[in-house]
């Protein structure tokens, strides 16, 4: 019996637009904001090394402390001082970009019949940015009062997608059985690794779209 629906984020319920204008508006600021400890002209490079790390690392430390970590390392300064700036970055630049996000039709519609029909609701974002600027993005999507249960973010996991890790420590957040879950995405490569921790997986494009959910459900996944 499925009794929770473990939802991606980008993609799947607001739509990004102009991906590589904004991720060029927030590699600048990102220098901008970070130039007093770390010099322009290295903070892309150092940036991204950091996030690969963020990305592939086997400690239990969260996301977000890695992260902080090496570009605290990358910048010689304390990690408290690079904790600062990257809240400015999303509080203050990030909040700025609203305009590369917007709904996706239904998918607001989709999430209501599925708590309408006693579905529990995981916001199963690959956990890369911090809360702020997941609930951002939500707030974006017009899905800020959806009610999730648990929301994926940098803060409170210790592996990324596409691992199937990342799928298993979600499941022990929310402490289910995969047989309980459906993960709902739109990246095969990044949402399909479910099966590999026995999660069932409707995959947008391939499998239908947000509407055709609730039938797939009453079909056979419930």
């Amino acid at each position: 019996m499925t009794t929770t629906l473990l939802v991606d984020l980008d993609g799947t319920l607001v739509q990004l637009r102009a991906q590589r204008i904004l991720s060029l508006r927030l590699a600048l600021r990102g220098a901008r904001r970070f130039a007093a400890v770390l010099p322009m002209r290295r903070f892309h490079g150092a940036f991204w090394r950091a996030a690969r790390i963020m990305q592939t690392h086997t400690t239990e430390r969260t996301n977000h402390d890695v992260l902080i970590g090496e570009l605290a390392r990358e910048a010689g300064c304390p990690a408290p001082d690079i904790a600062r700036l990257l809240d400015d970055l999303v509080s203050h630049d990030f909040a700025r970009m609203r305009w590369h996000f917007r709904p996706i039709p239904g998918a607001r519609e989709a999430l209501l019949r599925a708590c309408d029909r006693g579905h529990r609701l995981v916001l199963a974002t690959n956990p890369v940015w911090p809360e702020r600027a997941v609930r951002m993005r939500l707030a974006w999507g017009g899905l800020a009062d959806v009610p999730f249960d648990f929301v994926s973010h940098s803060g409170v996991m210790t592996r990324c997608k596409p691992s199937v890790l990342y799928y298993r420590e979600l499941l022990a957040r929310v402490a289910l059985g995969a047989r309980d879950c459906v993960m709902v995405g739109d990246n095969p490569r990044k949402d399909l690794p479910a099966v590999e921790a026995g999660i069932r997986t409707f995959l947008l494009g391939r499998q239908g779209s947000l509407a055709d959910l609730d039938g797939w459900l009453r079909r056979g996944a419930a």
